[in-house]
């Protein structure tokens, strides 16, 4: 027993987590969630994603969940009532909240399914968000996914249809969006809705300028040498 704790040399598991709020809507029921969200942040061993990637990567979950989440209103869309509630007959939100659309109710399990296929898409090459746990802060009970989020999700042709603007559901792309929209039929697929906007304007400060018309200053520095010693 003594050896077996002697050889374990132990292991860093670097976990991240976030504070996230938003409004959801289930069957008629309109009601504030609040949670810690927790996740286990792995690297593959065979692909070392560059530092600013990384940084990159955890400034557009920050934003998403406190910029976007945090303004939202969250209902499946299947739900009539809230879609009937929130929508006009053009699909265009009638309130101030951005909407975000789910294939299921959005309780506390799904979300976590929802929320880590999200955070992977915002990761780069070679890193992942493993684990995603929803802890409420009024419960006592946490919800914790651990799997491959996309994988248990629609696909964009369950979710969309065949006819889309883009080749993935909105929770597995690089965006800002919350929803997806069947396009119409003369429609260009190949000119991408607004809602779908980049968030690589997270990370511009984070790049190195190109030097123009000048040149880095070098300082100078000659010394003068002493003489001194028992000799002198």
């Amino acid at each position: 027993m003594d050896d077996d704790i002697d050889d374990y040399a132990g292991e860093i598991i670097v976990r991240y987590s976030l504070d996230i709020k938003t409004i959801r809507v289930i069957d008629n029921v309109v009601s504030a969630g609040n949670w810690k969200l927790k996740a286990d942040i792995i690297q593959d061993p065979e692909i070392t994603p560059e530092e600013n990637d990384i940084k990159i990567s955890l400034l557009k979950v920050r934003y998403f969940f406190e910029e976007i989440i945090s303004n939202g209103i969250i209902w499946c869309n299947s739900n009539e009532w809230a879609s009937n509630a929130f929508l006009d007959d053009n699909g265009i939100c009638t309130v101030g909240n951005i909407p975000i659309l789910t294939p299921h109710d959005p309780t506390d399990d799904h979300l976590a399914v929802i929320f880590q296929s999200k955070m992977n898409a915002f990761a780069p090459a070679g890193m992942q968000f493993n684990c995603v746990e929803l802890v409420p802060n009024d419960y006592d009970v946490s919800f914790l996914f651990v799997g491959d989020a996309e994988e248990v999700l629609p696909t964009i042709d369950e979710w969309v249809g065949p006819r889309s603007f883009f080749d993935k559901p909105w929770w597995a792309r690089n965006d800002g969006s919350t929803i997806d929209i069947t396009p119409n039929e003369d429609a260009d697929l190949t000119v991408k809705p607004d809602y779908a906007f980049s968030l690589d304007f997270l990370g511009e400060h984070l790049k190195p300028k190109e030097i123009k018309d000048g040149k880095i200053i070098k300082p100078t520095f000659n010394p003068t040498i002493i003489k001194g010693g028992k000799e002198d």
